[in-house]
């Protein structure tokens, strides 16, 4: 599951359609409330009968209609335009993206772009302004340092965060893990919270029975030692002594210095400009 969105073409309005297969003629076509080709003799045969009496008795006719629908012109579909934005992950992390480099105060139509669930759509007239601000996201998030936290036997990092951005990791009771920033945190049974860039990991006793393992955490700076409900990861790898430490690297949505979410949003901000027509999201 997740965002998908289109652009309709203007080739309808424009006469840049082939002929309709009879007994459909282009006074016939018309346009529906998702920006497709639809039939008004369908339309009135439709809501005469219920679907599946529709269905046995003009279901050739409505297959011979929406085939050529499809390839009525250049664009197939009718799609001038259309991407998969991503999963509703990656649409989140979009929104995160935008919020953490300036939110509604920098990004005004930004911020407002992505809808929270399927359908709806984006206007035209706000689609210049939202190429600019995007144009300022990209540019902006090549510079974006993010702070990764990684260990000595993985290549993934564990998480990523942002220079001023603050997550929790792991929770329990008595105990807090997380990123702020460019160092690790902890909170301890006594309320303290303790900063790391670097620190190790070593099991304490028998795995318990849920599969958790008891940690001793030792901070590399100060030699202090917390204790911890679990293994800080990576996940699913074997609960073992790690070494662990905060680095500088590549933000995790980029590629290559390539936002490649945004870039799927800007081309569909670009062909409503061009077409007038909104994002349809679905």
């Amino acid at each position: 599951m997740g965002l998908d969105a289109y652009v309709t073409c203007n080739c309808f309005e424009e006469g840049k359609l082939s002929n309709p297969p009879e007994p459909f003629t282009m006074d016939d076509v018309c346009r529906d409330e998702e920006g497709f080709l639809c039939s008004h003799m369908l339309d009135s045969l439709r809501k005469s009968l219920d679907y599946s009496d529709y269905i046995d008795r003009h279901g050739a006719l409505d297959d011979c209609f929406h085939d050529w629908a499809d390839h009525a012109c250049e664009h197939e579909n009718g799609e001038y335009c259309s991407e998969w934005v991503g999963n509703w992950t990656g649409v989140r992390e979009f929104q995160s993206v935008v919020e953490e480099l300036g939110g509604n105060d920098r990004y005004p139509v930004l911020s407002g772009l992505i809808p929270d669930s399927n359908g709806g759509c984006f206007p035209a007239k706000l689609a210049k302004k939202a190429i600019e601000e995007i144009d300022d996201l990209v540019e902006s998030a090549r510079s974006l340092v993010f702070n990764s936290l990684v260990c000595e036997d993985s290549e993934s990092p564990i998480w990523s965060c942002a220079d001023h951005a603050s997550h929790p990791i792991l929770m329990g009771s008595g105990f807090e893990m997380g990123m702020e920033g460019d160092a690790a945190y902890f909170v301890d049974g006594k309320g303290r919270t303790l900063k790391s860039r670097r620190f190790r990991q070593d099991p304490i006793g028998p795995e318990g029975e849920n599969g958790s393992q008891e940690m001793v955490i030792t901070l590399h700076e100060t030699g202090e030692r917390i204790r911890s409900f679990d293994s800080i990861g990576p996940y699913d790898a074997p609960k073992v002594a790690r070494e662990f430490w905060v680095e500088p690297r590549e933000a995790p949505f980029m590629c290559e210095g390539r936002y490649c979410r945004a870039e799927r949003i800007r081309s569909l901000l670009v062909a409503s400009a061009e077409t007038g027509n909104p994002i349809r999201w679905c």
